[in-house]
């Protein structure tokens, strides 16, 4: 085998191993996009769930609206022990 074929033989191999390097580095900036953006839900999602848990004409925190948020309403929760 001279150097040519050798270089054409392992050039598949280098070749995506550099693709992997560029797309870890493209996963690593979505990841922290997405941490940014998560934040920013958060941060947006807090006061409607707040008036919603104010709101006692759709059931407040106990109402089927604050349980379609994904959230617990009052009576549903486990009771805590008094000490």
């Amino acid at each position: 085998m001279i150097l040519a074929e050798f270089k054409a033989t392992v050039h598949p191999s280098i070749e995506a191993r550099q693709r992997i390097r560029t797309l870890d580095a493209q996963m690593m900036d979505a990841i922290k996009d997405r941490e940014v953006g998560d934040k920013a839900i958060a941060e947006a999602v807090e006061p409607v769930v707040n008036g919603v848990r104010a709101d006692k004409t759709v059931g407040g925190a106990d109402g089927a609206l604050y349980k379609e948020m994904g959230y617990i309403p009052k009576s549903e929760r486990n009771p805590r022990a008094c000490w």
